[in-house]
């Protein structure tokens, strides 16, 4: 390819070469202005320009399209046609797919003038993706000689989690203690106290079903000036999640620690890794439980409970492997949980906790609210279920399930029926209390009681 020469030589002039023509082939280039890097689960993320022009005029037919077509982890929430309108028309867009046509409208057939347009698309990206943005333009009915990939962005994650994954903890046991865990922002302003669209500017931490955290851990930014609201770091109701609320936005990339870890481990959870999820609409807000969407540059109307325009089923950034799980050895003690009548405070292998409603003696039997019980005797909160229409309460653990009815002698052990000397009963102010022998003896604990300090022990 190249220019055509003719040379001119004879009587009436100067021999010499006049380029008369230049050979090209019919083709397309597409290119990019530069790569920049995509924040990986924020909306409102902006490609630099990208060009399509011809080699040759005429290369492309009118009437017939161009497809854009990005990786299944992205989608297209705005596009426009920056310049060579005349040429092309983008399809419409609905926030939903990874990929857009290009229709050409006019031919530069017959012309001196290269057809050229310019694109200027936004992108949503997977929370938990990261790597080359690498979009596919097909368009050989369009003219193209072959279809082109190019690389247009750089999706980049937000944060990291490491945490000393060496110790153990084991099945059945509460109040084990791991080691501290940290969250570090890869760049400034990747954990947001006002994300985008409707949710709430938390990162949240999660952990695998049948392990809870013993009590609340310390939570402290630790570098940078990424601000939490610490008054207002809490655990969910099944003491599973643990939120932190953040206060405001850093400007130099921050990391959060989280320190005096103690989890309770159920007996249903199998051995390998304990693996926490990091996630939160701090972090990831292009995320399924945000309520609105993004669209043409702007939030649209949603639902928590649909995937909305610009949105993915993704709400963990990243996952962290923070402890082994293991079994206790052969006849190691699991656990011991200690009661005293009449005193709210009690001791999980050796760590005071606290009750709202002291145990008491009645009818010879030691009575203690439904919640401690259960856990004493190694019950997942989530595997304890209260049934308000035939007021019973009943206890899941592991193959074992025991229903006990409200004012009823009869206990059931896996719908076996076993006769106690007393009966559950509820107390002010509304708790169930629950005769602890019979309960921990049933779901395979042992029990000791000591006369003279009035204490009661369970043991796994």
């Amino acid at each position: 390819y190249g220019e055509i020469e003719v040379s001119i030589s004879g009587d009436v002039a100067d021999d010499h070469d006049v380029v008369v023509a230049n050979y090209a082939d019919f083709g397309v280039d597409v290119s990019i202005e530069s790569v920049k890097d995509i924040k990986a689960g924020k909306f409102n993320q902006e490609l630099k320009t990208i060009t399509i022009e011809e080699n040759v005029p005429g290369t492309l037919v009118k009437n017939r399209d161009i497809t854009l077509i990005f990786p299944d982890w992205v989608k297209i929430t705005n596009a426009k046609v920056r310049s060579g309108g005349s040429y092309a028309t983008l399809d419409t867009f609905d926030g939903t797919d990874n990929e857009i046509d290009l229709t050409i409208i006019k031919s530069t057939s017959g012309t001196t003038t290269k057809a050229k347009i310019k694109l200027d698309l936004e992108i949503s990206v997977e929370g938990n993706r990261s790597g080359d943005i690498e979009m596919t333009v097909e368009g050989k009915r369009a003219g193209m000689a072959e279809d082109v990939d190019l690389v247009v962005g750089n999706a980049v994650a937000l944060v990291t989690a490491e945490a000393d994954a060496n110790k153990d903890v084991k099945i059945g046991v509460q109040a084990q203690e791991i080691g501290d865990i940290t969250i570090s922002e890869l760049v400034k302003e990747a954990i947001s106290d006002k994300p985008n669209g409707k949710i709430d500017g938390n990162v949240v931490l999660t952990l695998p079903e049948g392990v809870s955290f013993s009590a609340k851990p310390k939570v402290e930014v630790t570098e940078g000036n990424l601000d939490i609201k610490s008054d207002n770091v809490g655990l969910s109701k099944d003491d599973s999640v643990l939120t932190i609320p953040i206060k405001s936005d850093s400007s130099k990339a921050s990391t959060i620690t989280v320190s005096n870890v103690k989890l309770t481990v159920d007996r249903t959870v199998p051995t390998g890794d304990l693996i926490l999820k990091v996630g939160g609409g701090a972090i990831i807000e292009n995320q399924k439980a945000n309520k609105e969407g993004w669209l043409d540059g702007r939030g649209v109307s949603g639902s928590s409970d649909t995937v909305d325009e610009g949105e993915f089923d993704t709400g963990t950034a990243v996952k962290v492997k923070i402890a082994n799980i293991v079994t206790p050895a052969p006849g190691e003690v699991s656990g011991t949980s200690v009661f005293t009548i009449g005193s709210t405070t009690y001791t999980v292998n050796g760590v005071e906790k606290s009750m709202d409603v002291a145990p008491y003696i009645k009818g010879d039997r030691t009575y203690i609210p439904v919640r401690f019980v259960a856990q004493a005797a190694g019950v997942a909160d989530n595997n304890i279920i209260w049934n308000e229409a035939d007021q019973s309460v009943i206890l899941i653990k592991g193959d074992r399930v025991v229903k006990m009815v409200i004012g009823s002698n009869q206990l059931m052990i896996n719908g076996i029926a076993v006769s106690m000397d007393t009966v559950p009963e509820i107390v002010d102010p509304g708790r169930t209390m629950l005769p602890l022998r019979a309960v921990t003896q049933a779901l395979g604990c042992v029990v000791d009681w000591d006369p003279e300090t009035q204490a009661a022990s369970v043991t796994l």
